[in-house]
C-alpha cells in the first residue's frame, strides 16, 4: 500500500466471514484511499454472499458483482496489468453499494 497506512481492522459491520476475507485481501490492495476500503468491505460482503447462495440465479448474480468490484479495486489480474492506482467514479461507487444493498437479505 502507498497512499497511507490503512486501519488495521475491519469495519465493524463487516461478518466474521466477510472480516477475515478483509483481512487476506488488504495487502494486496493497490489502494488504501477510504473509498477503496469502502469498497473493499463492499467486496468482502459480496464474496460471503457468493458462497451462501444456493440459486444459479444468486450465483450468477454474486458472481457479476464479485467480478465487477474487483475490477474497481484493480485487484483483478487483468486490472493489475491496465492500471496501478484505483480511480473510483462515484456514481458507479453508489450503484455497486445499491446493488449489494438490494440483494442481501
Amino acid at each position: 500500500m502507498k497512499d497511507s497506512d490503512p486501519p488495521k481492522n475491519p469495519p465493524p459491520n463487516l461478518s466474521a466471514v466477510a472480516a477475515e476475507k478483509w483481512r487476506e485481501i488488504l495487502p494486496s490492495l493497490p489502494d488504501s484511499s477510504p473509498a477503496a476500503l469502502a469498497l473493499l468491505a463492499v467486496f468482502c460482503t459480496a464474496l460471503e454472499n457468493l458462497e451462501l447462495a444456493k440459486t444459479d440465479a444468486g450465483k450468477l448474480r454474486w458472481t457479476r458483482a464479485v467480478r465487477q468490484l474487483s475490477a474497481e479495486l484493480r485487484i483483478s489480474p487483468r486490472a493489475r496489468v491496465t492500471s496501478t492506482r484505483l480511480e473510483l467514479r462515484k456514481p458507479n461507487l453508489r450503484l455497486i453499494a445499491r446493488h449489494v444493498k438490494e440483494h442481501t437479505a
